[in-house]
């Protein structure tokens, strides 16, 4: 059956689309999502995978973030729903050759939080909620390489996906109309989905959110000075014999805590951010070194370089004659200084991602 953007429009389609979640290659797909829907109630929506798909063959999961009122409608997560994000998902795995029977969709939060007049996003305690069920799904996909993280909420199971497994993490941008529309974030998905498929198909290990030698700006238009790309990476770094890990083991437990809290908040800024553990420190890049943050026990110490900032209580020093680029500092010890210590980071990310 030839499947195209818009196809589960018609309510023929639907039928027999339904007519193939017992396939043996989906069955086990629709057998989760039943067990999900007894356990969080008949009155929750949760659409079933598209049976066109892998289903437990594909090596590709692509995670967006709640299903949309038209998923809920047909019944599936499909990018042949007839709604803007899927046809644009249908276009994305066009133009980056990845095959759909090496394909599943699914979303950080399965069960639909939107009506039809209005799209509702998962707050942080939805998408905690959700994570669990992802990694479920993610046990009963024996051929699975690779997860796409669409979108803010999305990306805040990398972190989880990380831990528990050892699959291959990318993240871009949601494909929905609002940001795919715009040329830049548009070129950007379609980056890192090339990534993705010369991961899949060309055996390029140096890839995604585990990518060891990130390639920074490749895409970038210097001439009218746009911000980096869409490239990712969360190291430990091939050949440093640094990792994140040895640094937060010289820390307690408050400050694990904190640097969590932080490194989630850094890579959301933007798909570019990378991370890179060294000797005495893990920094961060867009494009340039923007935080690079030192562990000392009970606190911890960033260094920062923002060319001016806003910053009221008057924590940063400037390291005037340090001789460093990253000249301004600041230690932090609570978990209640989160947000404005992230205000001032924001503020340094800001400076660089433009230059």
């Amino acid at each position: 059956m030839e499947d195209k953007p818009k196809n589960l429009k018609s309510d023929i389609c639907v039928n027999r689309w339904l007519s193939m979640l017992k396939k043996p290659h989906i069955a086990p797909l629709t057998q989760f999502v039943d067990e999900l829907k007894k356990e969080l109630g008949a009155g929750v929506g949760i659409p079933y995978f598209d049976p066109l798909d892998g289903g437990i063959n594909a090596r590709l999961l692509w995670v967006l973030e709640t299903p949309g009122p038209k998923a809920v409608g047909t019944n599936f997560v499909s990018r042949d729903n007839p709604d803007l994000t899927a046809k644009n998902t249908s276009i994305i795995f066009k133009k980056t050759g990845i095959k759909k029977e090496d394909t599943v969709l699914w979303n950080v939060v399965p069960w639909n939080l939107s009506t039809e007049e209005e799209n509702q996003n998962p707050n942080a305690a939805e998408i905690r909620r959700g994570i669990p069920y992802l990694l479920r799904l993610i046990k009963i996909l024996p051929k699975l390489e690779a997860v796409v993280l669409c979108g803010n909420s999305a990306k805040r199971a990398a972190q989880s996906i990380r831990e528990s497994t050892k699959l291959k993490v990318f993240k871009t941008y949601h494909p929905a109309g609002r940001s795919y529309n715009i040329t830049k974030y548009r070129d950007d998905i379609h980056n890192a989905m090339r990534d993705v498929a010369n991961f899949l198909y060309e055996g390029n290990d140096n890839v995604g959110i585990f990518n060891l030698v990130p390639e920074i700006g490749r895409h970038q238009d210097k001439s009218t000075r746009k911000s980096v790309n869409m490239q990712n990476a969360n190291p430990p770094l091939r050949g440093t014999g640094y990792s994140v890990e040895s640094h937060i083991e010289k820390t307690n437990n408050e400050c694990r805590a904190i640097f969590q809290e932080l490194f989630n908040r850094i890579m959301e800024l933007h798909p570019a951010v990378t991370e890179k553990a060294v000797k005495v420190l893990v920094g961060y890049k867009a494009r340039y070194n923007f935080a690079e943050i030192h562990f000392l026990g009970n606190r911890l110490k960033i260094h920062l370089r923002p060319k001016s900032y806003f910053d009221p209580r008057e924590l940063v020093a400037h390291l005037e004659n340090a001789g460093i680029i990253m000249n301004r500092r600041v230690y932090i010890s609570s978990k209640k200084d989160i947000e404005y210590i992230m205000s001032l980071i924001k503020q340094s990310y800001e400076d660089v991602a433009f230059i």
